[in-house]
């Protein structure tokens, strides 16, 4: 699926001939890689994202993670650099922490909890330098770096982990494509977790429509160790290590099967709406 994914991308890439990256709305990208956009001297409203910005930084929100994961969380935005050639380097900082924290204990099984809410403090960083390969194509090289005061139900992006440490590495490219005056495709390819011993591999896709005020975005991300994104018969299974550690009272606190780490998978959508005024 991935070989014909990136024969698709370099089609498009080879084929398209529309222009410009310098337009005032794009996509701000998936939820691990992102672009190097944010509203300049405007403000965008939606499910993704909720910000406000400057010539040269901006800062915003997630209403999906506060609303659906009772994570209250903060983004500032600041531009680096602008090289003569296009290419951009930005900055991005986050913080993230839970609120309503309450579990909902199963009464059949204390062990287990019925609601899988977020429990989880974090800060984030991350360094994007983007290059204008073609006039359709641009390339964002994510690097990012996460550090965890609290994770016992951490977001999926924190997989469990071998060695269990309490920062997390991370080196993803984003593809941003565009194919028409108002349709374009991102693909996503790279690693996280660079220190464990089983570093997760991350690939996705997602198709975007964009209008003057309106970017509409859908698609999906995989992410797993190479026993877990490779099944074969002599590695038949696969687990979501992470929400089946989600659903248990003792989290990320609890003891670990190290067996299930190094074939966890998981599969996550890529949804955005937003608005800029």
């Amino acid at each position: 699926m991935l070989h014909k994914f990136t024969l698709l991308l370099l089609f498009i890439v080879s084929t398209s001939t529309f222009s410009g990256f310098h337009e005032k709305n794009r996509p701000y990208g998936h939820n691990i890689s992102h672009t190097d956009y944010f509203p300049e001297k405007s403000c965008s409203v939606g499910l993704q994202v909720l910000a406000c910005g400057a010539e040269t930084w901006a800062i915003g929100t997630s209403p999906f993670l506060i609303g659906i994961y009772n994570m209250a969380n903060i983004y500032f935005i600041k531009r680096l650099d602008r090289e003569i050639t296009g290419n951009k380097k930005t900055i991005q900082l986050a913080y993230f922490d839970t609120f309503n924290e309450t579990d909902q204990i199963s009464k059949n099984n204390p062990k287990f909890r019925l609601n899988t809410t977020y429990q989880q403090k974090s800060v984030m960083a991350y360094y994007i330098y983007s290059q204008d390969i073609r006039p359709n194509y641009r390339l964002h090289w994510n690097t990012s770096a996460s550090y965890f005061f609290d994770e016992k139900h951490p977001f999926s992006i924190r997989r469990p982990t071998y060695y269990r440490r309490q920062y997390q590495l991370n080196f993803t490219t984003l593809h941003e494509v565009k194919m028409t005056e108002y349709l374009g495709i991102q693909g996503e390819l790279g690693v996280i977790h660079l220190e464990d011993r089983y570093p997760r591999f991350h690939t996705g896709a997602s198709l975007f429509y964009k209008s003057k005020h309106w970017l509409v975005q859908l698609g999906f991300t995989l992410t797993g160790t190479i026993d877990g994104l490779f099944v074969s018969p002599d590695q038949p299974s696969r687990h979501d290590y992470q929400q089946e550690l989600r659903s248990r009272t003792s989290g990320y606190d609890g003891p670990f099967d190290k067996d299930k780490i190094k074939d966890d998978f998981s599969m996550h959508p890529e949804i955005a709406i937003q608005y800029l005024f």
